[in-house]
Parts: C-alpha cells; sequence; structure tokens
C-alpha cells in the first residue's frame, strides 16, 4: 500500500525522496495507459507501487547498506531487479513496488519484526487476503496501539470485510491523507468508481500532487 508521510532511503533526504517519487510516478503514468475497469487499478498499478512508500511505511531502520540499489530502482522503476539484490524486509518491500504481493507474502510470513509484520500486512490486503491483514495488524497494535501503518491496515481490512463502522473508529484518529489513502485502495479494488474519484480528489487536495486524480476511473468508464 501509502499510508505514512516518508520514508528515508539511508542518506537520501525525505525531500530528495519524495521528488523521486513524484518524477516516476508521472513517468509510469504518461508511459502507461490507466483505463480499464476500477477493479484493475487496484494497488500493483504503478503509481500506487511508488505511492507506498510515500505513504505507507517508515522502515528506515531497515535501509542501510542498500542506497545504491533503491536509488537505481527509482530511477529504472525496477524494482523486480531490485528485489534481486535485498534480502529480509528490503526484498519484500521491493516485491511489493514490483507488484509482486503475493511473493512478497511468502517471504515475509513468519517474521516478527515490526517492518516484516506491517510489509506482510500490506502486502495481504493487496491480495485481498483480510484476515491475514488483520491478524498482522492486530500483533503491531498489541506492541504499539499508536502503530499508524497498523491502524491504516486494520482499518483497510475492516472496510473491504464490511465493517465500516469499525474502519470509520479508526481512520477518524488518522492524519487525513492516511485516511483517503485507506478509502481510495478499498474503493479501487472494489470498483467503487464514485468513492474513488472523492478520495482521489481529497489526495490531490491533500498532497498537491495532481496524479491522484488520474488514478480514479472517469464517469465515462464506468
Amino acid at each position: 500500500m501509502a499510508y505514512m508521510a516518508a520514508v528515508r532511503v539511508a542518506a537520501l533526504s525525505r525531500q530528495q525522496v519524495q521528488r523521486r517519487h513524484r518524477q516516476s510516478r508521472v513517468a509510469e503514468f504518461d508511459r502507461k495507459n490507466m483505463g480499464g475497469a476500477a477493479k484493475d487499478a487496484v494497488v500493483r498499478r504503478p503509481i500506487m507501487r511508488a505511492a507506498t512508500i510515500g505513504f505507507v511505511f517508515c522502515v528506515s531502520v531497515v535501509f542501510g547498506l542498500s542506497t545504491a540499489v533503491w536509488e537505481g530502482a527509482f530511477d529504472s522503476g525496477d524494482f523486480s531487479g531490485a528485489a534481486r539484490r535485498l534480502s529480509g524486509a528490503e526484498k519484500g518491500l521491493a516485491l511489493i513496488l514490483a507488484g509482486k504481493t503475493d511473493e512478497a507474502m511468502r517471504l515475509l510470513e513468519g517474521r516478527q519484526d515490526a517492518a516484516s509484520l506491517r510489509l506482510y500486512g500490506y502486502a495481504a490486503c493487496c491480495e485481498g487476503r483480510w484476515a491475514l491483514a488483520l491478524e498482522a495488524a492486530k500483533e503491531l497494535l498489541q506492541r504499539n496501539g499508536e502503530d499508524r501503518e497498523a491502524q491504516a491496515i486494520y482499518a483497510e481490512a475492516l472496510l473491504a470485510l464490511g465493517d465500516r463502522t469499525g474502519a470509520e473508529a479508526v481512520l477518524e484518529k488518522l492524519p487525513a491523507h492516511i485516511s483517503a489513502y485507506v478509502r481510495l485502495r478499498v474503493a479501487l479494488k472494489f470498483g467503487n468508481a464514485e468513492e474513488a474519484r472523492s478520495a482521489a480528489a481529497e489526495l490531490q487536495k491533500l498532497t498537491g500532487c495532481a496524479a491522484w486524480r488520474r488514478i480514479a476511473p472517469s464517469p465515462s468508464r464506468r
């Protein structure tokens, strides 16, 4: 998934990373057709994969000796190649960014460090394996009830399972951009075009990034 404000990649400054993300998102959108049914515009699409880094996980601890690998991946967009050169949570994150969330789940399964659990829960949401996402989120929240990544994963799974009341109780505690991103992901997953457009418009307003509006299907494509 896009829940936290930014992630630091070793020595890269937050501003540098965010600039790379914006450039990568725009370039990917120019190259790929984002049309089709809303269900095909889920997190595996390039912009949503790239947005994962920008909004989801503060896992700077796992980025140590791999700065050059990550720089190359963001420059080229080849996260599959990066995954082959990484290990542990970093490899899992690269697989998610490459759209290989099923592989990421297999890699991260059973790992109990916080970064791996967050990534596992996020990948489970991408795969629609909501029960596993809930388990990961609950484990994280037992350790730290203020874990925003875990709260976002938990809320996303609840929304997907139809527990809107429970999800809203969690989302209202989170920053607006996190709430909007969770709603966008679920709307895209289930083909709710109106909700997707609303969440995307809110994200554009909150982040200043116009590309969010282009994620949601236009009325003519419903």
